[in-house]
């Protein structure tokens, strides 16, 4: 249903982000176990670096866009402000003091 569609989106996305980390990371271990910062620094293909990052930016725009996974999450968050704002209401004029401060708590 929509829970594992969203799970798989949600994967998708970290397995994106850990993927261009990796790239930007280098194990170049000296002796004694120092790093050369510039060195490694040197050693990174920077264009395949921000091909990459255009690819990952234009994907994950589109997957969490409002017509995508994103549109449900704002589903979620129209809903839960509408209930949030009637709870609240029904709150301030109800007769009874239990359920008025249990609708304001909620």
């Amino acid at each position: 249903g929509v829970a594992k569609t969203e799970e798989v989106a949600l994967d998708a996305s970290l397995v994106c982000v850990r993927g261009l980390i990796h790239d930007l990371t280098i194990d170049n271990d000296l002796e004694d176990g120092v790093q050369d910062v510039s060195y490694a620094f040197s050693m990174i293909d920077w264009s395949n670096i921000a091909a990459k990052y255009a690819v990952l930016d234009r994907t994950l725009e589109r997957l969490w866009a409002l017509d995508n996974i994103g549109g449900l999450w704002a589903m979620r968050l129209v809903m839960l402000s509408f209930w949030s704002l009637a709870f609240a209401a029904a709150g301030v004029h109800h007769p009874d003091l239990a359920f008025r401060w249990s609708f304001r708590a909620i």
